[in-house]
């Protein structure tokens, strides 16, 4: 099969696994698929000359397609140039704005080419500037953002983006749980020689209870819940969109993954931003943050959640949905909860 216009590319992750996972997801599609491997700084390139693999198996397809690229940056811009995706959607004087953009990429790429522009106009300078992790994440998506903004007041605004929510991210204490020791995993994940740099252990669950960014609302205790009746009736829905944040399959022990999905309906709006966390064997960790909003009522409603359970505590019949996050999060207790009014402020 030759590439045809309904060929894409993609930015991947930093392993070849991802990039055979991407290609994977998209059964019948040519794909092209820039990854960047920062161990060899090389530049490979999937190139489906086939149809898509069924997910059973990619290796030989994987093998075969992949090519080191010459000509870098020709590549690494075409990548950059042909992710970006915006969509905008309207609530109640507000403007819903959901960007999907390339992942980081895992080099600078402003301090190849000499320039001398600030950190700000390079996501990986940024990142390393304003975050204390040692590691990021396999998949960050720098520029992937939801938010809801005031149309004649943009000063009043809350949004979701995967720098904010890393922020929250313990960078100086292990996490709770136990899949062998951290050296072992580390090593894993970066070889013996990054771990050795390594002067304090981290949380490599990326574990956040960020609840959105928020600026111009006031924001208050509330006993107020959603209605979610309105939820679960089958009103025609406006506008719908979801951006993921970032992902990391934590060195095959497992998943976290941030994500935001939002839809509005003729009434009313309701976001979920979900951190889920498995590991496998040991845990699942699923901390919500609910938004919903209804027509002139001047606020919205935010309910924060986390719940956790160990494998041992659930039934056989609750872990067959354990890779299915929307199916089994009502099955995991409630561990902490929160719930606050953002309130609309009135001009003058």
């Amino acid at each position: 099969m030759h590439q045809s216009d309904a060929s894409q590319t993609v930015p991947l992750g930093r392993s070849l696994r991802f990039a055979a996972k991407q290609w994977i997801r998209q059964p019948g599609k040519v794909l092209t698929a820039a990854l960047f491997n920062p161990e060899y700084s090389k530049e490979y390139v999937l190139t489906g000359g086939q149809d898509a693999p069924d997910g059973k198996s990619y290796t030989n397809e994987l093998t075969s397609a992949s090519r080191i690229v010459k000509n870098k940056t020709a590549v690494t811009s075409k990548v950059l140039n042909s992710a970006f995706v915006e969509e905008t959607g309207y609530f109640d004087g507000f403007i819903i704005r959901a960007i999907r953009d390339h992942i980081l990429s895992s080099v600078c790429h402003h301090e190849t080419t000499k320039d001398d522009s600030s950190f700000e106009n390079c996501k990986v300078c940024e990142y390393r500037a304003k975050l204390s992790l040692p590691h990021l994440p396999d998949m960050v998506f720098p520029n992937n953002v939801l938010m809801i903004q005031g149309i004649s007041r943009p000063d009043v605004k809350i949004f979701f983006n995967a720098l904010d929510a890393l922020r929250m991210v313990d960078a100086a204490t292990l996490p709770e749980v136990q899949v062998g020791p951290s050296v072992v995993w580390q090593q894993s994940r970066m070889g013996a020689a990054a771990v050795r740099q390594f002067s304090s252990p981290f949380d490599w669950t990326y574990s956040t209870d960020y609840q959105g960014t928020v600026e111009g609302f006031k924001v208050e205790p509330t006993a107020e819940a959603i209605d979610m009746d309105k939820l679960t009736r089958r009103d025609p829905i406006y506008f719908y969109s979801q951006v993921a944040l970032y992902e990391d399959e934590l060195a095959d022990h497992g998943c976290a993954q941030l994500n935001v999905r939002i839809r509005v309906m003729p009434t009313c709006f309701f976001l979920l931003s979900r951190f889920y966390l498995r590991v496998d064997g040991v845990m699942l960790r699923i901390c919500d943050t609910r938004l919903y909003g209804e027509n002139n009522s001047g606020y919205f409603i935010r309910e924060w959640s986390k719940r956790e359970a160990k494998y041992t505590e659930l039934s056989s019949s609750v872990l067959e949905y354990v890779l299915e996050p929307s199916a089994i999060w009502q099955h995991i207790p409630v561990i902490d909860f929160n719930r606050t009014k953002l309130t609309i402020p009135v001009d003058g």
